[in-house]
């Protein structure tokens, strides 16, 4: 079990290392971290970041609320992912959502998906797909 900050970037170095994640985000240097950083971006409150100029990308953030647990030392957060990519290419973001799942619950069992759902981005051409987990973390 990690704190929110240390999972968040637990998982970011896990994504990158994958090659189908690398694949079907597009990206054309899987050693630059420049380049990751502009296909899945991650933050510790739910952020809004269209970027036009991509293709295909996601945001990774931690929704600001806390589920108790009978533990006091643990908390049952919201994780939550935010897929975004051209409307003329569905499929990809299916892909995308599908593996992000199963990396996922390779990594960590506590992981499955209890909400997910189409969201508007606001871009005409460019639509949204989000999911969340609940991941336990330190509190």
């Amino acid at each position: 079990m990690k704190y929110t900050v240390q999972l968040l970037d637990e998982i970011w170095d896990i994504f990158r290392k994958d090659e189908t994640l690398a694949m079907l985000l597009k990206v054309k240097d899987p050693t630059s971290l420049a380049e990751w950083n502009t296909k899945m971006r991650r933050g510790l409150a739910g952020a809004e970041l269209v970027d036009e100029k991509q293709d295909i990308y996601f945001v990774m953030s931690f929704i600001p609320s806390v589920g108790g647990t009978k533990n006091w030392m643990v908390n049952k957060n919201m994780l939550e992912f935010r897929l975004i990519g051209r409307s003329n290419n569905r499929k990809l973001m299916n892909d995308l959502y599908i593996h992000l799942n199963k990396l996922l619950k390779k990594h960590y069992e506590d992981m499955s998906v209890y909400a997910e759902g189409s969201f508007s981005t606001g871009t005409t051409g460019l639509i949204g797909y989000m999911f969340r987990v609940r991941p336990f973390t330190w509190s």
